[in-house]
Order: C-alpha cells, then sequence, then structure tokens
C-alpha cells in the first residue's frame, strides 16, 4: 500500500487490513505511525546495504543496484526518503 499510495496514503488500520492482523495489532507493536515507518525505513536500510554490499566495486555496479532497489522495493524507498 505505501508502494501504491505513499506513506501519507495509508493509515495504520488499512496496512492491518492488507496484512491479516487486527486492527489494534500495528498500534501494539509500533505504537504509531512514525513508529512502523520507522521500522520499515531501518529495514530498508538494511536491505539497500546488503543489496550494495552485493555488487560488484565499480561505481556503475553500485549505482546499478541503488536503483535495482529503489525500483523493487517501492515502498521501503518512500519511507527511507520521507520528510515527514
Amino acid at each position: 500500500l505505501v508502494a501504491e499510495r505513499g506513506a501519507d496514503g495509508v493509515s495504520l488500520r488499512e496496512l492491518a487490513r492488507a496484512a491479516g492482523v487486527s486492527h489494534a495489532a500495528p498500534a501494539h507493536h509500533f505504537t504509531d505511525r512514525r513508529g512502523l515507518f520507522t521500522a520499515l525505513a531501518a529495514q530498508g536500510w538494511r536491505m539497500l546495504a546488503v543489496a550494495l554490499a552485493d555488487a560488484r566495486p565499480e561505481f556503475s555496479d553500485a549505482a546499478l543496484a541503488y536503483v535495482r532497489f529503489a525500483v523493487e522495493n517501492p515502498g521501503h524507498y518512500e519511507v527511507m526518503f520521507d520528510r515527514s
């Protein structure tokens, strides 16, 4: 959902429904939206680090790995660079 509508375009209730959990589950685990999106961003940074580590050391390969990550993980990418 985040990839489709952006971080500001989804509610915790919608995310819970999409994940197949109770509407209270995200709030229980993350307290609020900021906590959830902070966790998603941290996960995204770890995923990006792995993608970059797996790339050959040439700049063009690292750049390609970065762009590939952004295209394949738009939801994570969105929350990683969200300023709110």
